[in-house]
């Protein structure tokens, strides 16, 4: 073209039949200019597993004019030259020759085998969500952990701000929120319960999760509906080279998973995996070790599958649908002189979703996603008497919830603008009762609700010289069905790094969240439920304001991070009571069983620090926090503790390479006791007999919590060449009784019942959930 141009340059001064004839020639040195240009798109994947390599650049060999892949590890561009070449950290450069190329395609990286090169990234580079956190998933394998079993939520806590409740309880405690203050999505789809076997494990299948983001301080526009943080989980796509296999054996729990490519062309892939648990083992260990006698002994198990299955198309697009379910089972029995007793907890998530993605131009991209959640819990209760009647009872409540989601992007040299619009439906049955009392039905009002909710977002995240600024707006709008309730919200959001050197970043966040539904713990007949409720005139949404700072160092072998938080919150929920119910006469009369317009504030410091050096790393994590509630109707209206305000929570973990096949694995946790509520006094009652007066709620804190986990692993290959590793460990190893809750009972001597007390005792009861568990797992990959 500039040869053209240059020779047509001599015709300018010409006469008429000249300039016409530079005009002609103009027109065919831009004829031949677009044949140079070639428009070209595809996808830049790992070669091993198929999983897109997001921000890898494609360099053309002149030298300029480079893009970068999107999250779906998607380009496109127009390139007039022969090659690209193709750069990704943690993979080895490669060319991409446009002779042998496709106008679209798809281009496989190798990653570097790290057990021969260390390769570090410039962290302060690599443009990320201040405050957030991007678990190393490669590093879940090799950290020891409660029945041999890699776990996403655990591998959290290791990062500051992030805890988990006490044994036996589920969910994730962020910066001082509580479990239903975090979003928790599975390839787009809701999760309302997050854990398996009582919190041991999470619903999240390490063999299928791809990458995972926790946002804790700045939260991108594109999410809403919770305060405190949002956990963003993908699922791998599947292979595209061969099919590849995993199985794993462990004390309690086994798992299997595939993938592999579908079709001749190999545009489509798969993967499947399936894990399954059951508690016998465990308790029955548990209980040779317990120093306890008569402690109640549990039977739990637990299943879940995923399944997923993804399309690529020529132009760019791709589609990929989804599935997960799971489920929980919980089941005792009682039997004495008089009846037997069955007592069974059900409860699971089912997810199902489809993702399409479509390039719009060069530089926009289109993504259009529609999921299903549901979440169902049921609890049972069910005696039979000497003469064979039988009496059952039965809670269900279930959580449905439809959204349809609409994304744009675009990303350029100056950064990313990314827009959408999101619409969802939600069912909520916090409770629904069914049974007979010895052969009566038992018919009891149902609770529903329904709700609809239309959110905008905007967000532009883009980088000037050394700063990169964060910023948008979540606009959206609440319906409560069959009312003519409704609400505006308005959720802003801001971030903002200064990389102030190569090796040192300062970064701050700022966002304002509404909770539009609500959790509480309820009661009902007796037997304990989940109860999620909807956002009401009487019980507004829930409003916080989260402030974060956050200081960087990044050296040649270690990281350091040094942070502080702060959050706001108001129009907290509660129920007056210790047991809520929704049966109080009419049940859509709930609100009088309520205390609303709570505020609560949570506040800290947090320090990272992360040493590694060829096959060895040692990681500390410390966070000093308070978090308090204030309730006009509780506790006199004075501000008192939040149930898991911990003070201190520190971790410690160390992975260090023993031989070529063996290596270690260890980690220590010590925190604050979690906070429970002990009698101010004691009153005599109408009978004589001694009644506790709560007047301050969480007044009193368990011991500290400590525990030490190590494992060894032998990594080595089977006679027929399958890939096999062998996990021995122990789960608090030195069989340290953590105290998990502590109650009150009260006992009194008489004579006969209707005569005076002779005799009382008053005193604690603390029990613990587990105590020094063996870890024995065996995998093998082929």
């Amino acid at each position: 073209m500039y040869k053209c141009l240059k020779s047509a340059a001599f015709t300018l001064g010409g006469d008429l039949f000249q300039q016409a004839s530079f005009l002609l020639f103009l027109s065919f040195c831009s004829s031949l200019s677009a044949q140079d240009y070639r428009k070209i798109n595809g996808f830049v994947i790992e070669r091993a597993t198929g999983e897109p390599i997001i921000g890898a650049q494609l360099i053309p060999v002149t030298g300029d004019g480079a893009t970068t892949t999107n999250v779906e590890g998607y380009f496109q561009t127009l390139i007039d030259a022969p090659a690209l070449i193709v750069q990704a950290f943690g993979y080895a450069s490669d060319t991409l020759v446009l002779s042998k190329w496709e106008n679209s395609g798809t281009f496989g990286m190798s990653s570097y085998t790290f057990s021969t090169i260390e390769v570090r990234t410039n962290k302060a580079d690599v443009i990320r969500a201040p405050g957030s956190i991007q678990p190393k998933l490669e590093d879940l394998r090799n950290l020891p952990s409660l029945l041999g079993e890699p776990d996403l939520l655990r591998s959290i806590t290791i990062y500051p701000g992030v805890s988990n409740g006490v044994e036996g309880t589920t969910g994730l405690h962020v910066q001082g929120g509580s479990p239903d203050q975090n979003l928790m999505l599975l390839d787009g789809g809701t999760i309302y319960n997050s854990g398996h076997v009582f919190g041991f494990l999470s619903v999240f299948n390490p063999d299928i999760v791809s990458s995972a983001e926790l946002y804790k301080g700045y939260i991108p526009p594109s999410f809403s509906g919770r305060l405190s943080s949002v956990l963003d989980v993908t699922t791998k796509s599947g292979q595209l080279d061969q099919a590849s296999y995993h199985a794993s054996f462990g004390l309690v729990n086994s798992s299997f998973s595939a993938q592999g490519p579908t079709g001749a062309l190999k545009r489509g892939s798969f993967i499947f995996g399936i894990r399954a648990a059951h508690s016998f083992p465990l308790t029955a260990l548990a209980g040779i070790f317990s120093a306890e006698e008569n402690e109640v002994k549990l039977l739990a198990g637990m299943y879940d599958v995923n399944a997923k299955y993804t399309l690529r198309g020529k132009q760019g697009t791709q589609l990929a649908l989804s599935l997960y379910s799971g489920s929980d089972l919980l089941r005792t029995k009682d039997e004495n002189d008089n009846a037997t007793s069955v007592f069974r907890l059900a409860y699971g998530n089912q997810i199902a979703s489809a993702k399409y993605t479509v390039p719009l131009s060069i530089s926009w991209f289109a993504r259009t996603n529609v999921s299903f959640s549901n979440y169902r819990s049921e609890l049972l209760l069910r005696s039979t008497l000497e003469d064979g009647g039988t009496n059952e009872l039965s809670s269900i409540g279930s959580v449905g919830e439809f959204k349809l989601r609409q994304d744009f992007s675009t990303t350029n040299r100056l950064g990313t603008i990314r827009l959408g619009v999101l619409g969802s439906a939600r069912n909520s049955t916090p409770l629904r009762l069914e049974g007979d009392d010895l052969g009566e039905e038992i018919a009891e009002p149902t609770a529903s609700f329904k709700n609809t909710k239309i959110s905008l977002y905007a967000e532009s995240v883009s980088t000037v010289g050394k700063f990169t600024l964060s910023g948008g707006v979540n606009l959206n709008r609440y319906y409560l069905n069959g009312s003519d309730f409704k609400y505006n919200g308005i959720e802003p959001r801001a971030g903002l790094t200064f990389a102030a050197t190569p090796k040192l970043r300062f970064s701050f966040g700022f966002s304002k969240a509404l909770q539009d539904l609500h959790y509480l713990q309820g009661i009902g007949a007796s037997l304990p439920y989940d109860v999620w409720l909807p956002v009401t005139e009487d019980t507004p949404a829930e409003e916080s304001e989260n402030y974060t700072a956050n200081t960087t160092m990044n050296g040649k072998h270690f990281d350091l991070t040094l942070g502080g938080f702060y959050r706001r919150m108001n129009q907290l929920v509660t129920s007056r009571n210790a047991g809520f119910s929704v049966f109080n006469g009419n049940p859509n009369d709930y609100e009088d069983q309520l205390s609303n317009e709570g505020r609560g504030s949570a506040y800290g410091v947090e320090l990272f620090f992360e040493h590694k050096k060829r096959d060895n790393k040692f990681s500390l994590s410390y966070t000093w926090m308070r978090s308090l509630r204030e309730f006009s109707e509780i506790n006199g209206g004075t501000q008192f503790p939040y149930r898991f305000d911990r003070p201190h929570d520190l971790q410690i973990t160390l992975q260090r390479k023993l031989s070529e096949k063996w290596s270690l694995s260890s980690s220590f946790t010590l925190q604050s006791g979690a906070r429970f509520t002990t009698p101010t006094g004691y009153v005599i009652g109408i009978t004589g007999e001694p009644v506790p007066v709560f007047q301050k709620r969480n007044n009193s804190r368990l011991p500290i919590y400590h525990r030490l986990d190590v494992m060894f692993s032998r990594h080595f290959s089977t006679a027929k060449g399958k890939i096999a590793r062998l996990d021995l460990g122990l789960y608090n190893a030195y069989s340290r009784a953590n105290t998990s809750f502590a109650t009150i009972r009260q006992e009194f001597y008489r004579e006969d019942f209707f005569g005076p007390i002779d005799g009382q005792s008053i005193f604690f009861l603390k029990g613990s959930v587990l105590r020094i568990i063996p870890t024995i797992n065996y995998s093998l990959k082929w």
